[in-house]
């Protein structure tokens, strides 16, 4: 059975043509899924997409949340 292989990405743009989207997406090569999200290149994949969001660090006794 195939492996998921699960990346975070930076979606830059999409075109359209006819019926067709392409989807073009920044992904670090630093990232230990990059080469293996690379070689799915030319096969069917299911894409989900989800936002992120930044992280708030706060204190559990007074709530007072900070940014660093």
């Amino acid at each position: 059975m195939p492996s998921a292989v699960s990346i975070r990405a930076f979606f830059k743009q999409a075109t359209i043509k006819g019926g067709t989207a392409t989807l073009q997406f920044e992904v670090l090569m630093e990232d230990a899924n990059a080469f293996p999200m690379m070689r799915k290149n030319g096969k069917y994949v299911i894409l989900t997409a989800e936002d992120t969001q930044q992280a708030m660090d706060f204190d559990d006794e007074t709530g007072e949340v900070w940014d660093e």
